[in-house]
């Protein structure tokens, strides 16, 4: 499959920053999420939030397979 999908990420608490990887184990390299991501083929997302004077928040991951039909 060539397509992509646009995946957007958004957190309810108010000025949190969003901390995300595809990558696995404790060698992923997170970015800051600053705009939608674009998804080939298949991947694992996780997600993490987090803000100063707030706990951060517990990872969510989804899985992404992208087929043709």
């Amino acid at each position: 499959f060539s397509g992509t999908v646009r995946v957007r990420l958004r957190c309810a608490t108010e000025g949190a920053s969003i901390a995300y990887t595809t990558g696995d184990g404790k060698e992923a390299r997170w970015k800051l999420y600053t705009a939608p991501l674009e998804l080939r083929g298949s991947a694992r997302l996780r997600v993490v939030a987090c803000r100063l004077g707030y706990r951060d928040s517990r990872e969510a991951q989804a899985g992404f397979h992208l087929t043709s039909e």
